[in-house]
């Protein structure tokens, strides 16, 4: 599953669920390491809850992490009001 930014992200979003949240960062290539980390990961969730509710956890949550703007989105709808866009913080860090 590609996920877009900091990897602690998973474990931000769904840790307060309850779930306990195993990631496995993947290399670009494996043939060539020093390409670095790729956004893809590999996630495994635990908890013992209804699966209509594990299904609209991963309805809401699995856009957030494909895609930066929805997770700023998202951290503002939950209070953060320490997240904007990208787009938004360099334009006021070019005014400044």
């Amino acid at each position: 599953m590609p996920c877009r930014g900091v990897s602690d992200i998973l474990t931000r979003l769904f840790e307060p669920l309850g779930y306990v949240v195993r990631a496995e960062h993947h290399p670009l290539d494996e043939k060539f390491p020093e390409w670095g980390e790729s956004n893809n990961y590999s996630i495994e969730l635990e908890q013992e809850i209804a699966l209509q509710a594990l299904l609209t956890h991963l309805y809401v949550l699995v856009p957030v992490l494909d895609a930066e703007k929805h997770y700023e989105a998202l951290a503002r709808l939950m209070g953060d009001e320490d997240a904007e866009p990208e787009q938004e913080q360099e334009a006021r860090a070019a005014e400044e």
